[in-house]
């Protein structure tokens, strides 16, 4: 997550170790009261579709990118 003064940026995937990979930005700016329920999608999002001990990295490498976001974006309300 990257604070700006208008809310976060949210990214998902990334690692650290002796292979990191920078996470996927998935929100560009989110505002500070709702960045917790987008948090809370992706973590449900993620619980549906990993299989057990999967990493959210390894879910989005199997499934898609897109196809992460396209389930993360049927929870999120519009507006």
């Amino acid at each position: 997550m990257h604070i700006h003064k208008q809310g976060y940026s949210l990214y998902i995937g990334g690692k650290i170790g002796r292979k990191p990979i920078l996470g996927n930005k998935i929100f560009a700016v989110i505002p500070e009261q709702e960045a917790i329920s987008h948090i809370e999608i992706v973590l449900h999002v993620y619980n549906q579709l990993a299989y057990k001990n999967e990493r959210i990295g390894d879910v989005i490498n199997r499934i898609g990118l897109n196809s992460f976001l396209q389930e993360i974006l049927q929870h999120v309300p519009e507006g």
